[in-house]
């Protein structure tokens, strides 16, 4: 269950409407929850209107270059989810709730029909951001239907697995020193925050949301040896960590004052 997305409410008689804007309007943007209030025009014996949640699904007009990039990969695929480039092509055109995906065939070939495993990332609407240390997930029913879409288009009784992307969370400690005349308390919490932003995948100015990448301690250093007020950082170490990430800085002074230690 943890590497579904939690459940936000239950509500009875739902219908989906769609939004659809002209280039006049400007860029689209995301419809925040309870926006709807009516129906236009009234209908009769209808007590209330609710939107519990913001709109979601949202997509921009294609510009020209994206136009000859659709079609160029249409003609490639046709849409048939026959290879991994087709598998991973098709669902990103299809669902703009997914920013980005891996297909990972499981198991030897030559050892029966391999099961294909879909790794997914969702996709943050615009203006929204989260906390360095979330991890967002697409819900089951977007899963299943990202199954369905590629089971129309894959071969017979293909074993597919379409999953939400596991995150590891890890934890940093070192030891900096700031220089002469550098409140601690408040330098210390923007450099908690600068290390959160760095990891998070979402955040900006983070390592960005790819596959297969690898931190090292030094990078990390030099990152924090990037950050105004620090005049020095040793003693760096990454652990892997259990259901919460942790920051752990020691801080010592310049000019000689008491040292700071503080996690969070």
């Amino acid at each position: 269950l943890g590497r579904l997305a939690p459940l936000q409410g239950l509500w009875a008689q739902a219908i989906s409407a769609r939004r659809v804007t002209s280039h006049a309007a400007g860029m689209a943007v995301e419809l925040p929850a309870q926006s709807i209030h009516a129906t236009q025009p009234a209908i009769a014996g209808l007590a209330s209107v609710r939107q519990p949640l913001p709109s979601f699904d949202l997509r921009e007009a294609e510009d020209e270059a994206q136009l000859r990039t659709r079609v160029a990969e249409r003609l490639r695929h046709r849409d048939r989810a026959l290879t991994p480039w087709d598998i991973e092509r098709l669902v990103l055109q299809e669902f703009p709730q997914v920013q980005k995906l891996k297909c990972l065939p499981l198991g030897a070939q030559g050892q029966g029909r391999q099961q294909v495993l879909v790794v997914v990332v969702p996709a943050l609407p615009p203006g929204r951001e989260i906390d360095g240390t979330e991890a967002p997930r697409l819900d089951a029913a977007i899963l299943d239907e990202i199954t369905n879409f590629l089971r129309q288009r894959a071969v017979p009784d293909l074993p597919l697995l379409v999953r939400n992307a596991v995150y590891d969370r890890i934890q940093v400690r070192c030891r900096l020193k700031l220089k002469a005349g550098v409140a601690a308390g408040e330098r210390l919490r923007q450099l908690h925050q600068a290390l959160r932003d760095y990891l998070s995948p979402w955040r900006p100015g983070g390592i960005t949301t790819r596959f297969d990448w690898q931190v090292r301690a030094d990078e990390i250093e030099a990152h924090l040896r990037a950050q105004a007020g620090v005049d020095s950082v040793g003693e760096v170490s990454l652990q892997e960590f259990g259901e919460a990430s942790t920051v752990l800085i020691r801080i010592q002074r310049q000019d000689g004052g008491p040292q700071c230690v503080a996690g969070a």
